[in-house]
Parts: structure tokens; C-alpha cells; sequence
């Protein structure tokens, strides 16, 4: 490979960066911040795109790579196409998985790449795969895929590592006078480097420019794995498959370790969390470069001893049985509790009480709320902002409640209730209504209260569910029915819900049970009708938040927030943030609820 391919490379990929990134915008091609996330500024989801574009103007260029490479390059395409489709409409996982599936069957058909030896890692002799060698390699193939894409969760981490073994098997080939793996190896190593140019943080760039997306990070797995196999099997194989796992030790045992560990817990393996090495480094107070830099190191480490135990003829079976060891070792480990990642350190430090006992509903006068009520207000004027659908905003809503949630846990807040869809929004747009309910259907379809549920979270619906779809109504009673054991906090979705629709069905419950009772008196009702409303199992709202500058309750807990205090917030609410939360807390702590009494504090 000359330096002017090499060169043609990063510059090819540069460019095409640079020119994607503005239509990112257009095509809603865009990492919003919230939820799971660390970032604060919204992302162009490119970095994939770019890669691909950048390789396939080199090939092109070059007939020899061309003919080794182009079925390697179409069915990239493909995966990178299925990434892209899931940045922008958020595939099933099963889906998902379907997909890769295909693809790695049509890479052992068309390309006759795959997985016929294990190598001697049982001390017996090679182990053959025979009838096995098609399904295996679809799984390993599906397997590095997926470790890669989970390892995309910081500023260069996905991106650093994948390079790290590329860098490792181009010295295997190098040393093996193997020229064509040595080749695209060299390619996609420089194409990184041009993409890591823009992505990861360094002192003078606090923010990434640009991010692999789904697209990129599937794409670079589903290559690694076409060249780690093809450097593993066949008359060219240059290192034995066992060298490989040390190649790709760190995203490898990471992703393994969680496939065991989720379904365990009752989670589904592919539902996004806070259980990665990643985060658990940066919850041992470690900053994203660090833990990224880390990270590196010790994939570096552990290929380095691949690469050596392979060019000192160490047997197969000894560095496999190394390997699981090492690997034993990590999964016990990774067993230890995690600490939330995205808590500023002022807060771990902050020691904050309710000042209440959470399981008696009687006055509260702590200096911290015991139940948040939260009218989420702003999806559709930040979406307008910011030149989007109103799905996106709605979509990016959604992530910031769970943020909300997860920061409610840290806090001890036991009860929180969102106002997500009103009784009246039913009079929007049949388009947002569509928007809105597919919205809902994805939340539920892709488990997407899987980390709350761990995290100790009981959510239950409140409304008139009878409007909804069977499918929606089925899925919010398999969430309660799921969650209702959990004790770490309450969380209330109001879902066509109103105030005064909660009021009058309260009362004909009321009244359709008292009716034989004679002595009905408007003092003993307002005393007992609280037990009738959708909220009878919480304690009434201490604060109530509402978001994008508007003051007014529009018709949500009209009768519980009798005494509630009120705060506005000035920011929409997929811009509501953990400090805006904490600028509430502080509004709330200095205030003195009287509960109609004078100058003197409720005791």
C-alpha cells in the first residue's frame, strides 16, 4: 500500500465528513443529548457514512483492490443501509438482528467467508466445524457486530478500539506477506483516523464534531469481522482464530459478559443501559477521556500479547484457556454495583433528604419534594427550532423523562407523574396524534423500560385507556404487571388523562357506591373522594414543573394539586436538564407552605 493511497484515504474520508455534515440536519440524521446520553449538544449521526464513502473512492481507484474487495464492499453497503434506516426510524432489535443475520449468510455464499476451524483450543487437534461452519459464522459475524456497536458510547472509544486491532492484524499480515488483508486493513485504519479527527475530545475540542451512529459502528464491525475470519480460515489464514480474540478482547468481553448478565436480571441483551465498562469507569470517577484512554490501553495490552504469543508459537489451546480465564475473571468482576455516570459531582457529594416518611401520605414539609408532577411542555417549538419533525422532538422527549427518572432515583424522590398525553390532545393534528401513538408503541416494542425496571422503577398508567389500541393497552398492563414489585420510586404516565374527566369519574364511582347511604354531605365527600381518583395509591404533589415558559395547569391534577406548589421553566422540555431540575429543588426548598395557614410553617 503506497502512502499516496494512504494519503487519498484520510483525505477522501475528510471530505466527505465535512460535506455530510450539514445535510445531517436535513435528513434528521441527528444524536440528540438526554436520557442515556452524555453529550449536551445535538451530533450529526455521519461518521459512518463517511467511512464508506471515503473507502469506496480509494477502491474504486484501484482495480487490485477492487477485484479483492468488491463483495466485500456491496455487502458493507448493506449493513451500512440497514444502520442508517435504524438511526432514522429505530429498528426492532430482533429485526435488527434478522438483518445481520442475512447479510453474514450471504457473506459465506458469496464470498466463501467463514468460519471452518476453531484451531486446536481443546488440546484435541483443530477443531472442524463441518455442518456447523455456516451458523457459527453468522453468530461470531453477528457477535463482533454487536460488540461493536455497544463499545459506541463515548467520544472516540468505538472508533480507537476497532483501530487498535486493525493496527494488530495489519502487523500479522505484514509479518505473513499477506498482502490483501494488509491492504483494506491499512484503508479502513486511515479512514478511522480521519473520522477520530472529528470525533474524539481533545483540549482544544471539548465536543465531538460527528458520531459513527449506528451505521458506522455496524459497518466497522461487520468488516472487522470479514477480515478477522479471512486472516483465521483458508489456505491464506495467517494467525489461528484464538489470536483473534485477543485482537478484540476488550468490546468482546464486554458485549459477552452483558449477554449473559441482562437476560439474568430480565432484560432483554440488546436493550440499551448503564452496565458497560465504560460506564463503569466513568462512575468510578474517571472523565470520558480517561476512561476512553484507558480503554485503549487495555486493548493494546491484550492484543499485544496475542500478537506475541502468536509469533512465539504459543499452542492454541494454552492462550484460549488464558483467555477464558481472564475473561472468568472480568464477568465476576463486572458483577460489582454501578454508579450513575451522568451526576455531577456536586450532587454525589450533596446530602439530600425527603425529610418525610416516603410510606405515610401526611403533610410534607421537607426541604426536598416527595412527588414531582411534571407538565411536559415545548416538544413541538424546540423541534421547530431546530428545524425538525415533531416526532423528533416528541422522540427526544422521551429521552429526557427517562433522565428525569434516573435523577429522581438519585435523589430520593419516591414519586414522580408525567403528563404525556392529555385528554385534549386528541384535537392535535391526526398526523402528530399517529406520531405520538407510534411513539408509544416503539417505547413498548422495544423495551425501552428495561433499564428502569433494573434501575427499581414501579410505573403504572393513569387515563382512559379505552381510546387506545389493543396493542398499546396490553403493553402498558404488561409494564405494570412487570414492574409492580419495584420500590425505588413510583413513576405515574398520565395518558389521556384530564382533570376533569379524573373528577367526574371519581364521583359517579362515588355516588354509585354511596347511593343508599342517606346522610351524603359535601364535607364527607371532599374527604373520601380522593379515594376514587386515578392518583388514589400516591400522595398529592408537593411540586408541580412545567416547561416552555407557559403558566397554567391545563387540566392536570386538578383536584391533587389543591396545595401544590407551582414552578415554571422557561426551557422546552427536550431541553429540560438535570440542572434545571436542581434549579427547581432550590426554588422549592425556599419556599414555606402554609397550607392555609399564616405565618407559621405546617408542623
Amino acid at each position: 500500500m503506497t502512502l499516496v493511497t494512504l494519503l487519498g484515504a484520510y483525505l477522501f474520508t475528510s471530505m466527505a465528513l465535512i460535506l455530510l455534515r450539514p445535510l445531517a440536519t436535513l435528513t434528521g440524521l441527528m444524536d440528540y443529548p438526554g436520557g442515556r446520553k452524555n453529550h449536551s449538544d445535538p451530533t450529526p449521526l455521519v461518521g459512518g457514512l463517511g467511512i464508506y464513502l471515503g473507502l469506496l473512492a480509494v477502491t474504486i481507484l484501484s482495480p487490485v483492490l477492487m477485484a479483492d474487495y468488491q463483495n466485500l464492499l456491496v455487502l458493507s453497503g448493506l449493513v451500512l443501509l440497514i444502520g442508517v434506516i435504524d438511526d432514522l426510524y429505530q429498528i426492532r432489535a430482533s429485526l435488527r438482528l434478522l438483518l445481520h443475520s442475512s447479510v453474514a449468510l450471504a457473506m459465506t455464499w458469496l464470498a466463501e467467508i467463514q468460519l471452518d476451524s476453531l484451531g486446536d483450543i481443546l488440546f484435541i487437534g483443530p477443531v472442524q466445524l463441518g455442518i456447523l461452519a455456516v451458523p457459527v459464522t453468522i453468530f461470531a459475524t453477528v457477535g463482533v457486530i454487536n460488540a461493536v456497536n455497544m463499545s459506541d458510547g463515548l467520544d472516540g472509544l468505538s472508533g480507537g478500539l476497532v483501530t487498535i486491532s486493525l493496527v494488530f492484524l495489519s502487523v500479522a499480515a505484514l509479518i505473513a506477506g499477506e498482502s490483501a488483508v494488509l491492504s483494506f486493513s491499512q484503508l479502513l485504519s486511515v479512514a478511522l483516523l480521519a473520522f477520530l479527527t472529528f470525533n474524539f475530545r481533545v483540549l482544544w475540542k471539548q465536543s465531538a464534531l460527528l458520531y459513527l451512529g449506528d451505521a458506522g459502528s455496524t459497518l466497522l464491525g461487520f468488516i472487522l469481522a470479514w477480515l478477522i475470519i479471512a486472516a483465521t480460515q483458508g489456505s491464506n489464514a495467517f494467525i489461528a482464530p484464538v489470536t483473534a480474540l485477543w485482537f478484540l478482547a476488550v468490546p468482546l468481553m464486554d458485549t459477552v459478559s452483558l449477554m449473559i448478565k441482562r437476560p439474568l436480571r430480565g432484560s432483554s441483551p440488546f436493550t440499551p443501559g448503564r452496565d458497560h465498562l465504560h460506564h463503569r469507569l466513568l462512575g468510578a470517577g474517571y472523565t470520558s477521556q480517561q476512561t476512553v484512554l484507558i480503554m485503549y490501553g487495555a486493548a493494546t495490552v491484550f492484543a499485544a500479547i496475542g500478537l506475541g504469543a502468536h509469533l512465539a508459537g504459543a499452542p492454541d489451546g494454552v492462550m484460549f484457556t488464558a483467555f477464558m480465564s481472564i475473561f472468568a475473571v472480568y464477568l465476576v468482576s463486572a458483577q460489582q454495583p454501578i454508579q450513575d455516570f451522568n451526576a455531577p459531582a456536586t450532587r454525589q457529594k450533596a446530602a439530600i433528604t425527603t425529610g418525610a416518611d416516603h410510606e405515610n401520605f401526611g403533610v410534607h414539609t421537607g426541604t426536598t419534594p416527595r412527588h414531582i408532577a411534571v407538565i411536559m411542555d415545548g416538544n413541538n417549538r424546540w423541534a421547530r427550532r431546530h428545524g425538525l419533525r415533531q416526532k423528533d422532538g416528541h422522540r427526544h422527549g422521551a429521552e429526557v423523562s427517562r433522565s428525569l427518572i434516573m435523577d429522581c432515583i438519585r435523589l430520593k424522590i419516591p414519586y414522580l407523574t408525567l403528563f404525556a398525553f392529555s385528554s385534549e390532545n386528541w384535537l392535535r393534528s391526526k398526523e402528530e396524534v399517529r406520531s405520538l401513538m407510534a411513539l408509544f408503541r416503539s417505547i413498548i416494542a422495544r423495551d425501552e423500560i428495561a433499564d428502569l425496571h433494573e434501575a427499581g422503577a414501579r410505573i403504572q398508567f393513569i387515563g382512559n385507556r379505552s381510546n387506545f389500541s389493543f396493542l398499546l393497552q396490553t403493553g402498558m398492563r404488561e409494564i405494570e404487571k412487570r414492574t409492580a414489585k419495584n420500590t425505588t420510586i413510583t413513576v405515574t404516565v398520565a395518558l389521556d388523562y384530564g382533570g376533569k374527566w379524573d373528577i367526574a369519574q371519581a364521583v359517579t364511582q362515588y355516588l354509585q357506591q354511596r347511593s343508599a347511604d342517606a346522610n351524603l354531605s359535601i364535607e364527607h365527600m371532599s374527604q373520601e373522594l380522593g379515594s376514587y381518583l386515578s392518583t388514589s395509591d400516591l400522595p398529592d404533589p408537593d411540586l408541580c414543573i412545567r416547561t416552555a415558559g407557559e403558566r397554567r395547569l391545563s387540566n392536570f391534577l386538578l383536584w391533587q394539586m389543591a396545595y401544590t406548589e407551582l414552578y415554571f421553566s422557561d426551557a422546552y422540555w427536550p431541553d429540560f436538564s438535570t440542572k434545571d431540575l436542581e434549579l427547581a429543588l432550590e426554588s422549592y426548598a425556599k419556599r414555606e407552605r402554609k397550607f392555609g395557614k399564616t405565618a407559621v410553617k405546617a408542623a
